[in-house]
């Protein structure tokens, strides 16, 4: 069954409708007829088994069947951060992390980033990971859209990360297994992973990020790209506490 997202509906939703290019999709490009029930998802947990009631070139009109909370989302909270890399890279790496089940996406500037992008390049590049995001949700069928965070700077990610119940760097002079990591942490809810750039974290970012109770695991003896590190890590943190197995 098709899947559909509209942030606007929540549990007291009787009815709801759309306009414009939403609509017209669903019609001109989708060919989905009045009577058809689909699934929206408000991205907050929650599916909607919705009936077409109306359905015009640029209108449509849907009454909700049934409400139910989303199935498809791990039980652990994981935020995975990430340093900027260059271009249109950045843009590769949300959709599989909103695969992957990540909770939230943060984006950050350390000091061997490639990317530094300016304020209105910031925006819209959030912006723009969002609408990424939105596309894969549909696409894996999870209920929960990432939260992705604006740009910030590598310090304010570890200085701010009091909330987490495990605190990650992937680094490659690790200083913890991750069977020990198991061992010491068993059952996280909250857990914040960072991946540094392709130059890897500076000597000075490690003692930082250790000063604020960051444990320190290596994705493996092998290099890895940027992208493929904050994909590793987000797998390895599901693998480790969440929902794959």
């Amino acid at each position: 069954m098709r899947r559909f997202y509209n942030e606007k509906i929540d549990e007291n939703t009787n009815f709801f409708s759309l306009s414009g290019k939403e609509a017209h999709h669903l019609k001109t490009v989708l060919r989905l007829k009045t009577g058809e029930e689909v699934i929206f998802t408000n991205g907050n947990g929650l599916d909607f088994l919705v009936k077409i009631k109306d359905l015009e070139k640029n209108y449509a009109e849907f009454s909700v069947i049934d409400i139910f909370k989303g199935k498809k989302d791990s039980h652990v909270k994981i935020s995975l951060g990430f340093s900027m890399i260059k271009g249109k890279k950045n843009d590769e790496i949300i959709k599989p992390l909103t695969e992957l089940g990540v909770f939230e996406i943060i984006p950050y500037i350390s000091k061997r980033s490639i990317s530094d992008p300016g304020e209105k390049k910031k925006t819209g590049k959030t912006e723009r990971w969002a609408e990424l995001a939105k596309e894969a949700l549909k696409q894996c069928e999870r209920s929960y859209l990432p939260r992705i965070r604006d740009v910030s700077q590598f310090e304010d990610v570890i200085s701010n990360s009091d909330d987490y119940d495990l605190k990650i760097m992937f680094h490659e002079r690790t200083t913890i297994s991750s069977k020990t990591l198991m061992e010491k942490y068993m059952n996280p809810k909250k857990i914040i992973a960072i991946v540094g750039p392709e130059g890897g974290f500076t000597d000075e970012e490690k003692e930082a990020a250790i000063n604020f109770g960051f444990e320190t695991i290596s994705l493996g003896p092998r290099i890895l790209r940027a992208q493929t590190a904050s994909l590793s890590a987000a797998f390895l943190c599901q693998h480790l506490f969440g929902d794959i197995h």
